[in-house]
């Protein structure tokens, strides 16, 4: 037989995902601070926001994943702009300042 989740058990999943979420986030942003063009602090913080989005969704938080897109694209649009070669990157409207 299938184990069945409570609707708490459910909660505290969620909890304890946003919070790994979360403090996943902080530590990459810290990361950034001192190293704004570090490709993997980047991807990672994309990939935070991305599953950030899709557990918010799930459960039908729909601003908590709004928030997760905006983080998953701020990682998308800063890793694809501070990777070495990127050029002049003053022209991508999207993030002026970054990098």
């Amino acid at each position: 037989m299938a184990r069945r989740f409570t609707l708490e058990g459910i909660e505290d999943l969620f909890r304890d995902d946003v919070l790994r979420f979360v403090h996943g986030m902080h530590a990459r942003l810290t990361q950034l601070v001192s190293n704004p063009r570090d490709p993997s602090a980047l991807d990672e913080l994309r990939a935070l926001g991305h599953s950030l989005k899709g557990t918010a969704s799930l459960v039908g938080l729909t601003s908590l994943s709004r928030a997760g897109a905006v983080i998953e694209r701020i990682g998308e649009v800063s890793r694809d702009r501070c990777r070495p070669g990127a050029g002049d990157v003053s022209r991508d409207a999207d993030l002026p300042g970054v990098c």
